[in-house]
């Protein structure tokens, strides 16, 4: 051991020996210093009069070495510190740092395993991590492919492209059974809306059970709650809606509900029974690819047929070309009279044809009575005159002639019945003999049930003088029935 009191030794000392070949002390007049230098006049260390030691090179310790004050040097290399407070500007530490607390102003770590990092601010080159829960709000300015992610996943075959068999293979076969399964199996009920809101509070939930509370959700391939959901605001879909067994749309006692090819709009309130399509009257209503259709104007276009098994009541003009006996075996009715259910009042309207001022050109009353202003209008035929006397008629009335030199004419007619009246007038001088309607046989067709086969008695009327005409009489006649 070296033991020097720079006290004893005298300023004009310049030398403290034995101590060495290699070693030189010098006393620092204006420092008070100790300095040892080498034969190249170099200080390799000092000892100030405060007690600091520093050293040109490495400080070795075979032992232990306890420092009370400060430790500054450029590198230390040791197997074990223990230190209450360690300032390292740049620390390498080939083995394990174990530490309680680490306080640094800025840290570069190839590699750093922690089971839990609590850290403020966190600046990497490259950071590789399994799991993370981050607690505020991630930023980063590039996420390692994530486009790739993103058009992968929008590529990938949607729920309605694999449920409407856009795209097939055997794992989406197997997911669409499966999602199947799982629809049709579940028993739907009708729930308000109101019981759907619930708190986390109302919830019920155990310790086991997961609570998730997020700005944002992104779900890439499939989403399923098996119990009840409730969305506070709007729900956007991109493609379709599918629900099992209907869906339910109102609060409360009132909604309406679309399940199982069935609308219905359902509320207690007797003064709110309607449900309204288009309330806007803006465009028109496509039923059934355009057989029914009605427009804004309340104009209803049938492509079809319009049938309707109770009254129909037409408040405007009814438009038809042509009108029919819905049973051709019963007549087509038109009443004009009836009994006012109220009064008791026995009400009398009347059938009118009009023109097209509306002026009336053919009226039925309700007692028969028919007014024509044009008169009446019977479908005629001229039918001449018969060498043998005998004539055919197909309409109601019309022309004959009885030959000179006869008595007679026969008029044969299917439209002759038993209660038909036949009207005749001469044309003419008749030279004082009476004309008329000598007989009438009606027309009759009937079975005869020995011979089985149809029977048919011509209808006719003959009409003539008592005696014969010296020239031809020309007359006109009317079947009336």
């Amino acid at each position: 051991d070296l033991k020097v009191s720079i006290a004893s030794i005298s300023s004009s000392s310049d030398l403290i020996s034995p101590i060495g070949n290699n070693t030189v002390i010098n006393i620092a007049s204006e420092s008070g210093s100790v300095l040892f230098k080498n034969n190249a006049d170099t200080t390799i260390a000092t000892i100030s009069e405060s007690g600091q030691l520093s050293l040109l090179g490495s400080l070795i310790v075979n032992g232990n070495a306890s420092i009370s004050g400060s430790l500054e040097t450029g590198t230390l290399l040791t197997d074990e510190l223990n230190t209450t407070v360690a300032n390292i500007a740049t620390a390498t530490i080939s083995g394990s740092l174990t530490a309680n607390n680490i306080e640094a102003t800025s840290a570069r770590i190839t590699a750093l395993e922690a089971g839990i990092a609590q850290l403020e601010d966190v600046k990497a080159t490259t950071a590789e991590i399994v799991n993370a829960t981050v607690s505020g709000t991630l930023y980063a300015s590039n996420i390692y492919d994530f486009e790739n992610t993103i058009a992968t996943s929008l590529q990938t075959p949607g729920l309605l492209d694999l449920l409407i068999g856009q795209y097939s293979s055997t794992a989406s076969a197997t997911y669409i059974a499966e999602l199947y399964d799982i629809v049709n199996s579940t028993q739907f009920e009708v729930i308000a809306m109101a019981d759907l809101d619930l708190t986390l509070s109302e919830l019920n939930l155990t310790q086991d059970d997961v609570v998730l509370t997020s700005t944002a959700l992104y779900v890439e391939k499939y989403f399923k709650v098996n119990g009840a959901g409730y969305i506070s605001d709007s729900l956007a879909v991109g493609n379709s809606i599918f629900a099992g067994n209907g869906v339910v749309i109102g609060s409360g006692d009132s909604s309406t509900q679309i399940t199982n090819g069935i609308i219905a709009y359902i509320t207690p309130n007797p003064d709110d029974q309607i449900l309204k399509i288009q309330p806007t009257r803006q465009g028109s209503i496509d039923l059934l690819a355009g057989l029914v259709i009605i427009d804004d104007s309340g104009l209803v276009t049938v492509n079809g047929n319009f049938e309707a098994t109770g009254d129909v009541k037409v408040g405007g003009t009814l438009l038809a070309n042509l009108i029919k006996s819905t049973d051709l075996g019963n007549p087509l009715q038109i009443q004009v009279a009836g009994v006012d259910t109220q009064t008791g009042e026995v009400k009398e309207s009347r059938f009118e044809i009009i023109n097209e001022v509306g002026a009336p050109v053919a009226t039925f009353s309700a007692q028969g009575r028919a007014e024509f202003a044009g008169g009446v209008g019977i479908g005629s035929e001229d039918l001449g005159s018969s060498l043998i006397n005998e004539l055919s008629a197909e309409k109601t009335s019309g022309k004959a002639i009885i030959n000179s030199g006869t008595n007679q004419v026969t008029i044969k007619s299917n439209l002759i019945t038993d209660k038909t009246m036949i009207y005749i007038t001469a044309v003419g001088s008749t030279n004082n003999q009476v004309l008329y309607v000598k007989s009438q046989t009606p027309h009759i067709v009937s079975i005869s049930p020995a011979m089985l086969e149809t029977i048919e008695q011509q209808g006719e009327f003959v009409v003539g003088f008592d005696n014969l005409t010296t020239t031809a009489t020309s007359f006109n006649w009317w079947i009336v029935n």
